[in-house]
């Protein structure tokens, strides 16, 4: 692949180098959005850095239902042209210091493609951004609303058919996001859940009433282990969630495993609304994404971290052992509660 040739159909595994910011500037609107989809300041500092794309987005999902009047949460982006990069998840500076991690969203037009890595043993680092970077990309309105990837996310986005979802599915293996075979599995595993929660309800789920809280104080680097199923219903209600917080079906296979904090989660702008809300005694663990199969018909791109209320986890001894992505599960590893 030629650096910087144009017109590249780029697919997962590529290479890429992402524009400077004066470059990227220039397609921007008064907003500092192309397509409704802000650049943000948190993204400025991985200008000129080569990243390997993760995935080369056809859907996600949206956290923020009552803001789409009614369409689905599993949506395209305007025009598409949309890519996730390795290692660039948005570290909330800008956004008064929000914990959720998301995944940056990436234009086409804002990288152009290389052979690989960079082979200088010390890159240079990214250009020192311009002053006025704040106004030019602006993080919050004059109602103090946030604006940022994730609050613009139900703008940017539109609803999408079956038929569409479809489709984006066939894209989804021609881009290297994944394999036929991953893809038919994913497919199993969402309609075996959906069927389940047709027929069963909320899984897993407790009979708590309130539901209990616990402060462990984690911080960043500390090794826990995530309790077991049994003990985690003991704290849900029966909607199958800890003081409002789901703990969703995908989560329990991560049950028993040994994980690193990876951030204490105390405050997030709220997806498709911009509001700050805070958080206590939770955190999101090295490793710990969402599987949209449980979820999303033809699933979601954007791997987002999982929430871990604190009275789930556990302090353990730091291990060597390294992380081991759960095997995903047709069924239940043992029967709900109340069911």
């Amino acid at each position: 692949m030629a650096e910087g040739s144009p017109n590249v159909r780029l697919r997962a595994g590529d290479w890429v180098e992402i524009l400077s910011f004066p470059q990227i500037q220039a397609t921007l609107d008064q907003c500092g959005c192309q397509d409704a989809l802000p650049f943000m300041v948190e993204m400025v500092p991985f200008c000129g850095r080569r990243l390997r794309i993760r995935k080369v987005v056809q859907q996600v999902c949206i956290d923020g239902s009552k803001q789409l009047n009614g369409e689905s949460t599993l949506r395209a982006f305007r025009n598409q042209s949309v890519l996730i990069l390795d290692e660039a998840r948005c570290s909330g500076t800008a956004h008064s210091g929000c914990d959720k991690g998301c995944c940056i969203f990436w234009k086409t037009s804002w990288v152009k493609p290389v052979s690989g890595p960079s082979e200088e043993i010390n890159p240079p680092s990214a250009p020192t951004p311009p002053e006025n970077v704040q106004s030019l990309l602006p993080s919050q309105d004059n109602t103090g609303r946030f604006h940022c990837q994730s609050s613009e996310l139900p703008k940017a986005t539109i609803h999408i058919s079956l038929f569409r979802r479809l489709v984006h599915s066939w894209k989804d293996i021609q881009v290297g996001n994944m394999t036929a075979t991953g893809k038919l599995e994913q497919f199993m595993i969402w309609g075996c859940w959906k069927l389940h929660g047709i027929l069963r309800g909320s899984y897993p789920r407790g009979n708590a009433n309130p539901t209990p809280m616990e402060s462990l104080n984690l911080q960043p680097g500390e090794w826990v282990e995530v309790k077991t199923l049994k003990e985690i219903e003991l704290t849900l209600d029966q909607g199958g969630k800890n003081r409002g917080l789901h703990f969703s079906a995908d989560m329990r296979l991560l049950c028993g495993r040994k994980l690193r904090v990876r951030r204490r989660l105390d405050g997030i702008v709220v997806e498709g609304i911009g509001q700050f809300r805070k958080f206590k005694n939770t955190v999101t663990l090295e490793g710990a994404t969402c599987d949209s199969a449980y979820y999303a018909f033809g699933g979601c791109a954007r791997e987002t971290l999982h929430y871990w209320r604190e009275i789930w986890l556990r302090r353990v001894q730091p291990t060597s052992q390294p992380f081991e992505a759960p095997q995903r599960g047709l069924r239940p590893t043992a029967a709900p509660k109340g069911t």
